[in-house]
């Protein structure tokens, strides 16, 4: 059985994906009350942890105004946690699978 690990599962495209996902696949699902997306140490010890065989991202910061007002977290979590979650699906051996609402 193939472990996915869902990450931003509350988000509207997450709570998308993990109903697709609901039988044949072993999926653990975190938001942002397990885990924080701008400690990478912390994420990649999760990831180690879990063993994922696919790693699904649906974090992100929304919205227009949203990021025009916080434009260093907006481009943390849309540019370098994407990034960092790339290359570690390099490193451990995962598929890695980013959704981009906007």
């Amino acid at each position: 059985m193939l472990k996915i690990l869902l990450l931003g599962e509350k988000s509207k495209t997450g709570t998308s994906v993990k109903n697709v996902f609901t039988r044949d696949y072993e999926l653990i699902g975190l938001n942002s009350n397990d885990f924080d997306a701008n400690d990478f140490k912390y994420v990649e010890s999760i990831i180690k942890n879990i063993k994922p065989d696919i790693l699904i991202n649906c974090v992100a910061k929304n919205g227009i105004k949203p990021c025009e007002n916080d434009p260093t977290d907006a481009f943390t979590l849309n540019t370098l946690f994407p990034k960092h979650l790339a290359q570690l699906s390099n490193d451990l051996n995962f598929i890695f699978i980013h959704f981009s609402s906007d």
